[in-house]
């Protein structure tokens, strides 16, 4: 679909003829937005969202991943340098994950201090194939 707005106005897609035949879901749209600058055209990524959804508006920290690929039974922990431990494995914290779909991880209960994150998931419809990312968090 194509259209053009202004600056702050809201485009709605029709979801009883459009999305929902398709099955698709709002995770699944990607959005580009176009503008112009001198004789060059530059795109940039917009965002989708339900109006069913919630924007979190407070102070949580939370680390936030899209994965390229389609991944199962994503898990996490963390080790904490100070103390030289690890945590137990979270695991559950989603069963799936399609790619490019927003996969949060909600960090209020961690330490305030440098950590790292391991997030680990199966690739969807591997046998036992896994994906891992270690990030570093300097949580102040």
């Amino acid at each position: 679909m194509d259209a053009t707005l202004n600056a702050g106005e809201k485009f709605n897609w029709p979801v009883q003829e459009v999305l929902l035949p398709r099955k698709i879901t709002y995770q699944q749209i990607s959005i580009l937005g176009r503008f112009t600058e001198g004789s060059k055209d530059i795109y940039v990524p917009l965002r989708a969202r339900s109006r069913l959804s919630t924007i979190n508006n407070d102070d949580i920290l939370r680390v936030v991943f899209r994965p390229t690929i389609n991944v199962d039974n994503i898990k996490y922990n963390y080790y904490v340098y100070s103390t030289n431990e690890s945590t137990e494995w979270r695991e559950k914290l989603r069963s799936s994950c399609f790619a490019g779909q927003p996969l949060s991880i909600d960090l209020r209960d961690v330490p305030s201090e440098k950590l790292r994150l391991t997030v680990s998931a199966k690739i969807q419809g591997s046998a036992d194939e896994w994906l891992e990312i270690q990030v570093i968090i300097l949580n102040k």
